[in-house]
């Protein structure tokens, strides 16, 4: 099979911006012909130059060869468990049992964090799984004593929303309802539902929007009713707020952001290092910035940038090159030091 070739272009030198402190991690996927070794990799992350300055990871299966290297380390863990595996862990009860001895019970030595039930997976022909599957895990990390260091949630995209402007406008479209309103229901008081949240698609797909409000450099404000937005960022994440507050009736949900970044090479001119480096480096502030967003300014903004290293195998360019590191471990623009 050939593979496209992140072709990376920069405008200015890199950006350092002074951070303060919280929940920010990466995305690690595997989806590409010119990686290093599982065990090179996590050994970059806890060791030398990085020395853990990257404390959260999201692996995106579970893949043997990057657990063995987990094992003993620092990192905090969330993995996602795969399409294929989620029909059967949600109709056979030994099946999920099986899976989290083989997976969970046997690293003890991992510090897990979230089992994530599918990635995008609602709207699609597994999204009827999910919540049972979730329910089975739940049940079985209870009975292994778990369940106050590993949450079990689900990831969607606003693929699920029916509207998200204004953000307070944000709902579940008609053909998700019947299937987040239960799970947001049974996540409510058991962990956040994770969200991936992507500025750069709706740039692209919406000419509307401006740069500057997708880069968190807008000057002047979106207002909606009491809240003004600075980004399409936090206007997103609102949007979900929103629309899981009017399913539950209920307000203080939590969310995770599960993915969300900037595309170094790509289909479109908006998609650079200069723009990622903007984009990732704002989005890094924000975060660390403890100030949540503007309908909740309570809100522990945990994060996962995607991601590592750019993936040459994914099906589009766009996806391709979303990397912060080349596969020498230098890295493509300043961001995690």
């Amino acid at each position: 099979m050939s593979s496209v070739q992140c072709e990376y272009r920069s405008t200015q030198a890199a950006l350092t911006i002074p951070l303060l402190g919280a929940d920010l991690g990466v995305n690690y996927g595997t989806r590409g012909s010119n990686l290093p070794s599982p065990f090179t990799v996590i050994n970059f992350l806890t060791s030398g130059m990085m020395n853990n300055s990257i404390p959260l990871i999201r692996i995106q299966e579970p893949n043997q060869e990057i657990l063995q290297a987990l094992r003993g380390t620092k990192l905090v863990v969330s993995m996602v468990i795969p399409d294929s595996s989620i029909p059967l862990m949600a109709s056979d009860f030994g099946y999920a049992s099986f899976w989290v001895n083989t997976f969970i019970l046997q690293y003890k030595d991992i510090r897990y964090r979230y089992l994530i039930v599918g990635s995008e997976s609602i709207p699609g022909p597994n999204a009827q799984f999910i919540l049972p599957a979730m329910s089975s895990l739940h049940d079985i990390l209870g009975q292994a004593g778990l369940l106050n260091t590993i949450m079990v949630t689900t990831a969607v995209s606003a693929s699920v929303l029916g509207t998200s402007y204004p953000p307070s406008a944000g709902h579940f479209s008609p053909q998700s309802e019947a299937i987040m309103g239960p799970i947001v229901r049974f996540l409510y008081d058991k962990s956040p539902l994770m969200i991936h949240v992507q500025p750069y698609n709706s740039l692209v797909l919406d000419p509307g929007i401006s740069l500057d409000y997708a880069l968190f450099e807008a000057r002047e404000p979106f207002i909606d009713g009491t809240y003004r937005y600075y980004s399409l960022f936090e206007a997103i994440v609102d949007a979900f707020i929103y629309a899981i507050e009017k399913e539950l009736g209920e307000e203080g949900v939590r969310i995770a952001v599960g993915q969300t970044g900037w595309p170094v090479a790509g289909y479109s001119s908006y998609a650079n290092i200069q723009n990622a480096m903007t984009y990732n480096n704002n989005l890094k502030a924000l975060v660390k910035g403890d100030k949540g967003t503007p309908r909740r300014p309570d809100l522990n903004l945990e994060t996962y940038i995607l991601e590592l290293f750019s993936e040459d195998l994914k099906s589009t360019l766009d996806d391709k090159c979303f990397g912060t590191f080349y596969p020498n471990f230098s890295p493509i623009y300043e961001l995690w030091n």
